[in-house]
């Protein structure tokens, strides 16, 4: 597998080389700083249930249940914590432990929403990255173009992180993620009358 992936490297342009060298840094940066054995614990089936890769993949699993069962009107804002007890137990995590969310942003909005909602939560994002890319070509103002570029990356920062976390849409600092959509359309307004 590692062959396969130097051969891929190797045929890549200049651009994916350096971002696969970025990406390896960044992973051996988080190895250096959080420590092998923290690392590791993460991943394996030791440490707390929660925060190994097995715990999450159990609680993903119930929230792909969950969306089976309820795919057209969802469970209803952040219900996750009170429905998985019930009709969805899991064997890995302790019941004693308080599971409020899916633990992925995607799924949680199917959860909370319906496939529908997760549909016009994509739908969000996907006309997020249009207007970032729209203030960008256009021949907006300098400071506007860094305001698009600051939200970017903070959208971006949020997206990754809630692959593997969520802020819920209904909790109170999700209120953060709808004021950055919020001032990115301000932006792109102010962007398409210059």
């Amino acid at each position: 597998m590692a062959a396969g992936i130097l051969l891929l490297l190797l045929m890549a342009g200049r651009r994916w080389r350096l971002i696969a060298c970025g990406m390896a840094a960044v992973v051996v940066i988080v190895v250096v700083w959080l420590g092998p054995a923290r690392v590791w614990d993460a991943v394996s089936n030791e440490g707390t249930a929660l925060t190994t890769l097995a715990g999450r993949m159990e609680v993903w699993s119930r929230a792909l249940y969950g969306i089976q069962d309820f795919p057209f009107t969802g469970m209803g804002m952040n219900t996750f914590r009170r429905i998985v007890p019930v009709l969805y137990p899991l064997f890995i995590v302790s019941p004693d432990v308080d599971i409020a969310h899916a633990h992925n942003h995607l799924l949680q909005a199917a959860l909370d929403l319906g496939i529908p909602g997760l549909i016009a939560y994509l739908a969000l994002w996907l006309l997020a990255v249009v207007m970032i890319v729209q203030i960008w070509r256009s021949r907006a103002h300098v400071g506007q173009r860094v305001l698009a570029l600051g939200i970017s990356a903070g959208l971006l920062a949020y997206f990754i992180y809630g692959l593997t976390d969520v802020v819920t849409l209904g909790s109170k600092p999700g209120v953060v993620w709808w004021w950055l959509l919020a001032l990115l359309t301000a932006d792109w307004r102010l962007a398409q009358e210059d």
